[in-house]
C-alpha cells in the first residue's frame, strides 16, 4: 500500500522507516512541519522584503523555496507514513495506536 506512493523521504539520503514506531514518528513530524509551514513562509518572506544584503536576498530566497516546496510535500509524506505503520503493524502493535495512525489517514 505505502508503495502507492511515489513521494521521495524527506531528505532524498534518509531510509525508510522500518517498524511501525518509526513510521508513525515520521508522519507526526510531517504533521508537525504542515502545522508549521504557514509561519515558517510567512516570516520567510517578511525577511525578504526587508533585506538588504544580495547574499542574504539569495539566502533567504532559497529557504522560501524549500519552505514552500516542505509545506507541499508533507501531506503526502505524512500519509504515506502513516500507511506504511499500518503494513508495519503486527501482533504486537497496539490496537489504540493503529487506529490512531488510521485516524490520521
Amino acid at each position: 500500500m505505502a508503495s502507492d506512493f511515489n513521494v521521495r523521504p524527506v531528505n532524498a539520503g534518509d531510509e525508510q522507516p522500518k517498524t511501525f514506531a518509526e513510521a508513525m514518528t515520521a508522519g507526526r513530524e510531517q504533521l508537525d512541519l504542515i502545522s508549521s509551514a504557514p509561519k515558517t513562509v510567512a516570516r520567510l518572506t517578511e525577511e525578504l522584503k526587508t533585506a538588504k544584503d544580495a547574499a542574504q536576498k539569495e539566502d533567504l530566497q532559497k529557504q522560501l523555496d524549500d519552505a514552500k516546496q516542505q509545506a507541499q510535500e508533507s501531506p503526502a509524506l505524512a500519509m504515506k507514513y502513516f500507511h506504511l505503520a499500518l503494513e508495519l503493524a503486527d501482533d504486537e502493535t497496539p490496537i489504540a495506536d493503529m487506529n490512531l495512525a488510521q485516524y490520521y489517514l
